[in-house]
Formats: C-alpha cells, sequence, structure tokens
C-alpha cells in the first residue's frame, strides 16, 4: 500500500477511534459514584473516624453506600438517552471501521495510531507492518522498563529493611 494512503487511512481511523475512546469516556463517567472515599473524601474520612466517636464511624459508610446507590441509580436514569445514543454511534463507528480501516483492531486506540503517524512521517517506517513492529518493540521496552524500576524499588526497600535491622541488632 502507498504511504499516502497508509497515512491517510491511518488519520481516518484516528479520528473514529479518539471519537469511540471519547464516547467510552463519557459512558464510563456515568457508572462513576459520587463519593469515592479511596480518592476525593478519604482524608476528611480519616480525620472524622479519628475525631469521631465509634456510632459516627459506622454510620459514614452506610451513608455513603445510600448516597451513592442513591445518585448512581438518578445519574443513570437521567442519562439513558445520551447512554443508549453513545452506544449506537459507539457500533456504528466500530462497524465503519471494520470496513474502511486497514488496521488491525488490536491496534485501534489513539496511542498506537499516533505512534504510527510519527514512524511514517519520521520515516522510521514505510509500510503498515514496519509501523506495527516498531510498535510493539516500544511496548516490549515500555515494558521492561516498568519492570525494571520495580525491581530497583523493591530492593531500596530490601536496602533499607536491612540498614534499620543492622542498627537495632548493634
Amino acid at each position: 500500500m502507498d504511504k499516502d494512503l497508509l497515512l491517510e487511512n491511518i488519520r481516518k481511523t484516528y479520528e473514529k477511534v479518539s471519537e469511540i475512546e471519547k464516547l467510552q469516556e463519557e459512558w464510563v463517567s456515568y457508572h462513576k459514584k459520587p463519593i469515592d472515599l479511596s480518592k476525593k473524601m478519604h482524608g476528611l474520612v480519616i480525620f472524622l473516624l479519628w475525631v469521631s466517636t465509634l456510632i459516627l464511624a459506622f454510620a459514614w459508610p452506610i451513608f455513603v453506600y445510600y448516597y451513592n446507590k442513591r445518585k448512581l441509580k438518578q445519574k443513570l436514569k437521567n442519562n439513558a438517552s445520551r447512554m443508549l445514543e453513545i452506544s449506537e454511534i459507539t457500533k456504528r463507528l466500530i462497524a465503519e471501521l471494520e470496513v474502511e480501516s486497514i488496521i488491525p483492531q488490536d491496534y485501534w486506540n489513539t496511542h498506537a495510531l499516533i505512534h504510527f503517524q510519527k514512524y511514517l512521517t519520521n520515516k522510521r517506517a514505510e509500510n503498515f507492518k514496519e509501523c506495527a513492529n516498531l510498535y510493539e518493540l516500544e511496548r516490549q521496552h515500555s515494558d521492561k522498563m516498568r519492570e525494571i524500576k520495580e525491581i530497583q524499588k523493591q530492593q531500596k526497600e530490601i536496602q533499607k529493611e536491612i540498614m534499620i535491622n543492622t542498627i537495632f541488632k548493634s
């Protein structure tokens, strides 16, 4: 396939995949709890548990549970028509991509498509196969680097424990 045609196909695929990702983000936002204890209210909840009585400590999670249940149900009800519309648009876009795009579905994400465009415009690749191979190599490299950083982090923690144990044993 001609390089210009490939770039044009990637551009069109990117537009549709980008729209799908935005729609999916919107879809997910309708399912998020209004109060997430692990993020927004974490500090406040810890303070309340510390300061409050035992009754309040038990009442707060129950309150949050029922509040989230009611608000989530309300949000889903209020956005039901938009969620149906999102579902239909997503199905239509996927059907169009299955017909129009030469890019395999495994690479239907904006991250991969941006990299493919860069490979072609920077002349690191001349065709889709080269784009896919470069992308996979870079992904594997990133995974390995993440693993190395995790191992280094664990090594530092072990070294700290050894130092602490050495100090207290002396």
